[in-house]
């Protein structure tokens, strides 16, 4: 790729680059050509994967078919450009469906400093705003928060939250003007979450959580001139820990989407350990878990998606594990997880965390609650030819 970039800036007698398609998503890649290259400037289509495509068939049908003219045009400086979420939706009814506690908060600073108190304090948090991102990266609308110093949130937030490896690395999102002061940056800026760059070995120990085991950290920076309260909530966390940034990943768990509607990131709070979440204006308690009453599936649920319905493949791919059979046995949709644990004689925490994992497998779920629904798509979906033809 260092290659092909060389020659195609010699054959376009040009030092700025634009790139796009999945190669680019590559974010060691971005950062080595910046640094290893002649490119001056560079620029990388947030959505570089097949999301673009229809970016690029509106730009070739403007100059190819309809032949107008270039346009002198604002750098993209943020890509929340998703449908309005929050705005015209009753959150609270929603929340209230769900059986949640909520506190209201008003206006952008009441919100994101509600938000950095809890990150300050060790809370994982869910962030939900009004309009997504257009891209497969969460920088500040559907994201999961924590604190990026605090020693174990990774092993946590990995275990618990995300259900994934414990070797996977979280980025960081960190005021424009502060990067250069804790990165080893090859360009002032990294919007869109696309660069890996270096955190300065001073720095290193401050910010440990987002720090990968080659010492490096995928970069988002956050401008003055970000929309939203994402910008005002790392504000507020510097002024309470001396950090400016976040621990920052996409608000989903294993095997989901990222988050789109609020009922998928209210459903998100029943089926792992995130602390609150933050959606609008409001702050949402998660629920007492151990207080929940599993209920025992035998045709519903989804192996790897929390609280949609699955496929036999699916049903049949999720394998009874020797330490979720107590669990299994006596989740009849009465008994609480704390009864439950009483009558196994064993730890509730730990009964919670088998029921969130056999939750998240399709096998149980919470009695008396609302059930997520899959997402309807306008027109069908690509389905690989299995047929061999």
């Amino acid at each position: 790729m260092l290659h092909v970039t060389r020659h195609v800036l010699a054959i376009g007698g040009t030092r700025s680059l634009v790139t796009c398609g999945g190669s680019f998503l590559n974010s060691s890649l971005n950062t080595r050509i910046m640094r290893e290259t002649d490119v001056e400037r560079m620029f990388v289509f947030p959505a570089a994967t097949d999301d673009g495509n229809a970016a690029g068939a509106a730009l070739y049908a403007y100059h190819n078919l309809l032949g107008l003219p270039a346009r002198a045009t604002p750098p993209m400086r943020h890509v929340y450009l998703g449908p309005p979420r929050v705005t015209g939706t009753d959150i609270q009814a929603v929340a209230d469906r769900w059986g949640l506690e909520t506190r209201t908060h008003e206006g952008t600073e009441a919100i994101a400093s509600a938000a950095a108190d809890a990150i300050a304090r060790g809370d994982i948090i869910g962030w939900f705003q009004d309009r997504a991102e257009f891209g497969p990266r969460s920088l500040g609308a559907r994201s999961i928060l924590c604190h990026p110093g605090m020693p174990g949130m990774k092993d946590r937030l990995n275990a618990r939250v995300k259900f994934r490896e414990g070797f996977r690395p979280f980025a960081g999102s960190v005021l424009t003007e502060r990067a250069g002061k804790w990165f080893d940056m090859p360009a002032a800026e990294s919007p869109f979450m696309l660069m890996v760059c270096p955190v300065l070995e001073a720095q290193r120990e401050l910010v440990s959580e987002v720090v990968h085991v080659d010492g490096t950290c995928r970069v988002q920076t956050v401008a003055e001139d970000n929309p939203g309260a994402f910008r005002a909530l790392i504000e507020a966390f510097e002024d309470r820990t001396g950090l400016p940034m976040v621990l920052n990943t996409s608000f989903n768990l294993r095997g989901m989407p990222i988050v789109e509607h609020p009922d998928e990131a209210m459903d998100c709070l029943y089926g792992s350990r995130l602390d609150r979440l933050f959606i609008g204006g409001l702050e949402v308690t998660a629920p007492d878990l151990t207080e929940l009453r599993p209920e025992r599936l035998q045709a519903a649920g989804s192996r790897g998606s929390v609280g949609l319905p699955a496929t036999g493949e699916q049903r049949a791919a999720a394998t009874v594990r020797p330490e979720w059979e107590g669990v299994l046995g006596l989740a009849d949709g009465t008994r609480s997880m704390r009864r439950i644990a009483d009558e196994l004689g064993a730890d509730v925490e730990e009964l919670v965390d088998f029921a969130l994992d056999m939750r998240r497998h399709g096998l149980l779920r919470w009695a008396g609650l609302p059930q997520a629904s899959r997402p309807v798509f306008p027109l069908p979906q690509y389905s690989p030819d299995t047929s061999g033809g």
